[in-house]
């Protein structure tokens, strides 16, 4: 899985353990070119709060679903910069983001599981 091995907790070294936030989606277009849009909002607007990176992608060839890896010191911080992205969006459907607060060697590391229900204007 491109992501999970990338990015190494430091705990045994006094240094914090990298968190995660990642996202599993169905894509809803019949390519990838609105997605790396959002994608690129998304990187810009977690460099933008300093609250961790974007660290890549996992995408299906045939254009149905993928995976966004996102990493840093607080797995909730990520959530809050990047949610509002993933509320609103018209680009991807049936969100559900893994928020893990440890490292990715760590069976033991709690998880929550967050499912995205898109933000819908009242008129």
């Amino acid at each position: 899985m491109f992501g999970w091995g990338s990015k190494r907790g430091n705990a045994d070294k006094g240094q914090p353990v990298e968190q995660a936030v990642i996202v599993y989606f169905h894509n809803n277009r019949k390519d990838w070119a609105d997605f790396f849009d959002l994608e690129a909002e998304i990187s810009n607007a977690i460099n933008a709060k300093g609250v961790g990176a974007y660290d890549g992608n996992e995408l299906a060839t045939n254009y149905t679903d993928g995976r966004m890896y996102l990493y840093g010191p607080d797995a909730d911080k990520l959530f809050a910069a990047v949610s509002p992205y993933l509320r609103t969006t018209k680009v991807l459907k049936d969100i559900e983001v893994k928020l893990r607060y440890g490292s990715a060697t760590d069976e033991n590391a709690r998880t929550s599981v967050i499912p995205i229900v898109p933000f819908e204007p009242q008129h």
